[in-house]
């Protein structure tokens, strides 16, 4: 159970600053490098597709 609760901090900690690094790049640096935008949000949304995934395992 510690674990779980160590692997949701993780993955929320994870989604926050890839959200906030993409975002700050995306309108407040128009001139940065696409492709690290897209690792950045891409990285955020495995974090959101790893919660999700856990949550799932967890109720069932």
């Amino acid at each position: 159970m510690k674990e779980t609760v160590m692997w949701k901090k993780l993955l929320a900690a994870v989604f926050l600053i890839a959200l906030v690094a993409w975002a700050a790049l995306e309108f407040f640096v128009p001139t940065a490098s696409e492709g690290i935008k897209d690792i950045l949000f891409w990285t955020g949304m495995l974090a959101v597709l790893l919660t999700v995934t856990e949550v799932r395992r967890v109720r069932a």
